[in-house]
């Protein structure tokens, strides 16, 4: 009797968690079907890593290379990574993150903007200051702000021809979704910027 209810028990908790991967993946499929669809990208919904669907979209929106990709950490956190590439000129090393995670570069020169607010809350580095200080306008700096405010072990990184953002997330809800939205139009206006470009949304300094 005992053998049954353990074998009974043991099924259950079996079916529950298949069907919560099931309705996870299913989720983290959609919300990627979403981004494709907005930005006319192509998604790639074939890898899994365990049995969780690590999905991707790429392409090319407003003239750039453009991906949104979940990915793997070392240390085996989920990572969503947004890139946007072909600066040119190529953009210069930079990495903005909460101030509070420093990580130090040795080819990177701490950057302060002048904006006391963004300066105490955000740590900057870059391999070219001035350049990278005249990109961060009022507006851009306060979309900085926001987004590492809300998600503090965000990191935006500047390399060569491409602009990165990662978080530590798998984007399976509209709100994460909407979010990551967010980031590829500020990537594609802080893009813009640093090639000299577009002004972009706000031109304060």
């Amino acid at each position: 009797m005992l053998a049954a209810v353990m074998f009974a028990l043991t099924l259950a908790i079996f079916l529950l968690l298949a069907w919560h991967v099931r309705k996870s993946n299913r989720n983290i499929r959609s919300n990627y079907e979403v981004l494709a669809a907005k930005f006319g990208l192509q998604l790639d919904a074939s890898r899994k890593v365990g049995v969780t669907l690590h999905p991707s979209v790429a392409g090319v929106y407003r003239g750039r290379e453009t991906q949104v990709a979940t990915l793997l950490r070392r240390r085996g956190r989920a990572l969503t990574r947004v890139t946007v590439a072909k600066l040119k000129p190529a953009a210069p090393s930079f990495s903005v993150r909460w101030h509070g995670r420093v990580r130090p570069s040795p080819d990177q020169t701490p950057v302060e903007t002048r904006d006391a607010e963004f300066d105490r809350e955000l740590r900057v580095t870059s391999s070219d200051p001035e350049r990278l200080r005249a990109a961060l306008n009022a507006d851009r700096r306060a979309g900085l702000r926001a987004f590492l405010r809300a998600r503090r072990d965000g990191e935006f990184i500047g390399t060569d021809q491409a602009l990165h953002y990662e978080e530590d997330l798998i984007v399976h809800t509209d709100a994460k979704r909407v979010r990551i939205e967010s980031v590829v139009g500020f990537l594609h206006d802080l893009a813009s910027a640093l090639e000299g470009g577009s002004p972009g949304p706000g031109t304060s300094a």
